[in-house]
């Protein structure tokens, strides 16, 4: 048995599991900014064509910084409210 084709089996499996997870939230991201289906279909397409086959390395800063905005996400957007907001 090799332990070489498990790890290989696995990365695969968390590769697709990125893909399917990254495409759904963009898809529905941009359904909801847009509101025409067919863009935000060439939107998705696009964007995971670039995350995906240009630049794969991006995937896990992407995967992180969306960890950390659904995470921090309320506390991030009330610091940029309060740092652009203008005091009277």
């Amino acid at each position: 048995m090799s332990y070489l084709f498990l790890a290989t089996t696995f990365e695969d499996t968390i590769w697709v599991i990125l893909f399917i997870v990254f495409s759904i939230s963009i898809y529905v991201w941009t359904k909801r900014q847009i509101g025409n289906e067919l863009i935000a279909i060439l939107i998705t397409g696009f964007l995971v064509f670039l995350l995906f086959y240009r630049y794969p390395s991006m995937i896990w800063l992407v995967a992180l910084a969306v960890f950390i905005y659904y995470i921090f996400g309320s506390n991030i957007k009330s610091g940029v409210k309060s740092l652009f907001s203008t005091k009277k």
